[in-house]
């Protein structure tokens, strides 16, 4: 099972701010890229979460965060060269 991280909440997850590209291309500071973090405000989230992961399919709110993380780190590869 993978660790579970809540989404970045500067940049929503991307590991990437393009208003801020000029800056070490544009990687966000806030999850250093990772697009991830495991703030313990998360949790206030987690009701909502559960709802969304349920209306997905996903049979937990852990099945649905390791696979938004693992479609992430996919992007991420494709489109900046990093996981």
């Amino acid at each position: 099972m993978c660790e579970i991280l809540g989404k970045c909440y500067k940049c929503g997850g991307t590991g990437y701010i393009e208003e801020y590209s000029h800056i070490r291309n544009g990687i966000c500071f806030a999850c250093n890229g990772q697009g991830w973090d495991n703030d313990d405000t998360e949790e206030l989230n987690r009701q909502q979460n559960e709802s969304i992961a349920e209306d997905y399919g996903y049979n937990s709110y852990e099945d649905y965060a390791c696979a938004m993380k693992e479609e992430a780190e996919e992007e991420n590869e494709i489109n900046y060269g990093f996981r």
